[in-house]
């Protein structure tokens, strides 16, 4: 839910600065209430500021995105499935039950959103 809580951050932006052709780093950081104004009926709207240290997300290497991960995203961000490609997940048990099923279990359930568009349990890999 903030930028704080991105795991092997330094790490992962190394490997998107050293790999840029091949790797992409995306940061999806927020919640699903990023799109929900306060008293929108209002002229005192009060719309969700983004995470503190947002900006520095997006830094000519890496990118952020502010609210919760859906197929959109991955659509507009992933390489497309291939064998040569990699996609990990992390995140809460939501994330996963969206994205890929169970983090315990190595199937992609078809009606979830890598199933939906055809990552296969070779491309995914859930930590």
């Amino acid at each position: 839910r903030s930028v704080e809580d991105i795991l092997m951050r330094e790490r992962l932006d190394g490997w998107a600065e050293v790999h840029k052709e091949r790797f992409k780093m995306i940061y999806v950081v927020g919640t699903r209430w990023r799109d929900f104004i306060i008293g929108a009926s209002t002229d005192k709207a009060i719309v969700p500021r983004a995470p503190e240290g947002f900006a520095l997300l997006n830094n000519g290497v890496t990118r952020g995105v502010e609210g919760w991960i859906g197929e959109d995203q991955v659509q507009r961000f992933a390489f497309p499935p291939a064998p040569d490609t990699q996609v990990f997940v992390c995140g809460l048990p939501s994330v996963y039950e969206s994205l890929c099923g169970p983090r315990t279990e190595k199937e992609i359930p078809a009606m979830s959103v890598l199933g939906r568009l055809l990552y296969t349990p070779e491309m995914v890999f859930k930590f």
